[in-house]
This record gives structure tokens, sequence and C-alpha cells, in this order.
């Protein structure tokens, strides 16, 4: 793992850490099923289209992703990717928080890929972990999305 990946890494956990704590100190139902909608309307939206058009019309305009293990600007790097109308990517949020603010969220769970959409079994898997800031218009953007690839899970707690 570079000093890129680590200090990501140490900051998403800060900021789970921190978010943990504060959903059990201040329950904050509607920011939380917000950020829940926003979550699965991103991931139906790649299904519905492709996983470029979900990520350009989700990601905030200064979100970031990990690419080749650095911090890249999401839009920037999403617009100049083809889309891909064959494959699939899926997800659903298994964990959502909220800082007490209502301004700020994180939901994780897991992903799958399936390099065409008519093959029977995924091709890739993983989890991810977005960090949803909610916009000047009451939009939730995705500030920061991170993902990693892991083996096919043999089971899945949910």
């Amino acid at each position: 793992m570079n000093k890129s990946e680590l200090f990501c890494m140490s900051w998403v956990i800060c900021v789970l850490v921190s978010l943990e704590t504060s959903a059990h100190a201040f329950a904050q139902d509607g920011a939380r099923n917000e950020v829940i909608s926003a979550e699965y309307h991103f991931a139906e939206a790649a299904k519905i289209s492709n996983a470029k058009e979900a990520f350009l019309s989700h990601l905030a305009p200064e979100g970031l992703i990990v690419q080749k293990g650095e911090l890249v600007n999401g839009i920037q790097t999403w617009q100049g990717r083809q889309p891909n109308n064959s494959s699939l990517l899926s997800w659903y949020p298994s964990h959502v928080v909220v800082a007490p603010s209502g301004e700020l969220g994180l939901s994780t769970g897991p992903w799958e890929f399936w390099k065409t959409r008519q093959d029977s079994t995924a091709s890739g898997f993983g989890d991810f972990i977005s960090i949803w800031k909610k916009q000047p218009d009451g939009e939730w953007k995705a500030a920061i999305d991170i993902g990693i690839t892991h083996p096919k899970p043999t089971h899945r707690v949910v």
C-alpha cells in the first residue's frame, strides 16, 4: 500500500469512526434515509444506463475517486472514459451513517461487476465506501468514492 492509499484509508476510517460515534449520539433518520435513497438511485442509474453516466450524475463537482492508488477528480476522470453499456456494475449500501449536522454521510457495502449484462455470474467483486455531501440545493452527491477488489465472497453478512 503506497502513502496515498494509506492516507486515504486512514482518513476514511477516521471519518467512519467519527460519523458512527455521532450517529449514535444524535438520531438523523431523515438525512440517513436521504443518503440511503441517493446511494440506491446511484446504483439504479448504473443499471439503467452505465457506470459512466451514473458517476457523472452522482459525484459532487469536486468529488474524488481513487485511480491507481491516487485521489483524483472523479468528474474529470469519468468524462475521459468511454461508456460501456454492455457491462454492469452493481452495488447496494449495507451500512449508512450521517453526521449530526445532517450535511455529511457515509455509505458502505458490496459491489459486483459483470463483463456483459447477459453473464450468469459476476466476474469482479469488492466493497465500496462513499462519503456523501449535501449540496446547497439539498441534493446528496458523492464527495469521495473508494472501492476495493477482493475474491468472490463465500458468504455475505448483511
